[in-house]
């Protein structure tokens, strides 16, 4: 994918959350699992703050991390789904 996010901007790269049975029955993900783990694909320079300097980002590409599904914008490129989120919207690096 060819975004390069901007200030403190991540774009995650969702893995499927979805399940196949023994029978080969898809089983989509439930509601109740909200949180989703993911890769780092691209981040931005870091958030500029109120005198100018930039905050380095704590996140860097090739991360995984876990982030709520509901969490930023979701973008889909073929079989593959992304979201771009700000960098806090991530609750963990694994």
């Amino acid at each position: 994918m060819k975004i390069k996010p901007l200030s403190n901007r991540v774009l995650v790269k969702l893995n499927p959350g979805d399940q196949i049975s023994a029978g080969g029955i898809h089983l989509p993900g439930t509601t109740e699992d909200r949180l989703t783990k993911g890769e780092v694909i691209a981040v931005g320079p870091g958030k500029v703050t109120d005198i100018g300097d930039t905050t380095p980002m704590s996140v860097s590409v090739g991360d995984q991390v876990l982030i709520d599904r509901l969490s930023g914008v979701p973008i889909s490129e073929g079989q593959d789904k992304y979201n771009i989120l700000k960098e806090d919207e991530i609750l963990g690096v694994l």
